[in-house]
């Protein structure tokens, strides 16, 4: 009622009942894909562009409409354009956290079937993940295409260019390799 009249109010939009029944039940399952499916790096890079195409824009535009109907409606172009980059933001962060659908898709769609995905280490790096610690990673070349994914410190050490690696994954509907489980570098 109060959206139909432009009465809301910077709580209506910031305040719990959004984030309880609006923002949590849309973030919560894609948060889960993320840490229980561990999946090649390539479709986390496609994730990224999916959520923020597939999601970002119709997001974007609820958050501008939500914005545009609270009060108050007469100030500053400066005001305006804040609630503009507040939208924005807004929409850009919860698109960006829905990368997690992807992978999942992925998985849904993809074969039960194991394979072994195994090769020759064509390079190998660890990165500061910030809140997850290091991440270390390993691209071997599976067949025709190179496979870049997450592997645990004790089997980084061991490793070098050159040798073969394999681990036991899945087929995803994407065409990317996954595992259910914990992913390796979340241990």
């Amino acid at each position: 009622m109060r959206f139909r009249e432009g009465r809301l109010t910077v709580d209506d939009l910031l305040g719990d009942k959004v984030f309880w029944y609006g923002m949590l039940p849309f973030i919560a399952p894609s948060f889960a894909s993320l840490v229980f499916i561990d999946s090649e790096i390539a479709l986390g890079n496609l994730a990224i562009k999916i959520a923020l195409g597939v999601f970002g824009i119709p997001m974007s535009i609820g958050f501008l409409l939500l914005n545009s109907r609270c009060l108050p409606r007469d100030h500053t172009i400066m005001f305006k354009a804040a609630r503009v980059v507040t939208a924005l933001f807004m929409a850009g962060t919860l698109s960006f956290v829905s990368m997690g659908y992807v992978v999942l898709w992925n998985a849904m769609t993809g074969s039960d079937n194991a394979v072994v995905v195994s090769g020759p280490v064509v390079s190998m790096k660890n990165e500061g993940a910030r809140w997850a610690g290091r991440e270390y990673l390993v691209k071997i070349q599976h067949g025709e295409r190179a496979v870049e994914m997450s592997i645990t410190p004790r089997e980084y050490a061991t490793l070098k260019p050159g040798d073969t690696y394999g681990r036991t994954m899945k087929q995803g509907g994407l065409g990317y390799y996954y595992s259910w489980g914990q992913a390796f570098w979340k241990n």
